[in-house]
């Protein structure tokens, strides 16, 4: 892959964890429900609950 598909996959996750922890912040979505709208594992949503909970 060359360095702007890297690049740009990087940013692409980046924003999954960014509305992940928007929808933690601002709402009482389960991790379920937070990980199928963001495109995360749910394994994921329950680590980035567990570090904005510190």
């Amino acid at each position: 892959m060359s360095s702007t598909g890297q690049s740009n996959c990087r940013s692409i996750e980046k924003a999954k964890r960014d509305t992940a922890r928007k929808l933690i912040a601002r709402t009482e979505m389960d991790d379920a429900m937070i990980a199928e709208i963001a495109g995360l594992p749910i394994d994921e949503v329950v680590r980035l609950r567990a570090e904005s909970r510190h």
